[in-house]
């Protein structure tokens, strides 16, 4: 199983901070190859272990066809 590193476990407890206080939609903002889909892989994994739902949607075919994390 994949772990985030420490920038991205506290990016995710910002975010999670941010929801917590009321916010819809925050915005997380990292640099090219700082591993958002790490982050997104965690968030995911976090909701659906709790049995949400989970939809993610892309708007650019090569994030669709990226080789998938287990």
């Amino acid at each position: 199983m994949i772990e985030p590193r420490p920038y991205q476990a506290a990016g995710i407890e910002a975010l999670r901070t941010s929801y917590r206080s009321g916010h819809r939609a925050p915005l997380y903002v990292l640099a090219t190859g700082a591993g958002k889909t790490i982050v997104l892989a965690c968030i995911t994994r976090s909701a659906w272990s709790k049995g949400r739902r989970v939809l993610v949607v892309v708007h650019r075919r090569e994030l669709v066809n990226e080789p998938r994390i287990s």
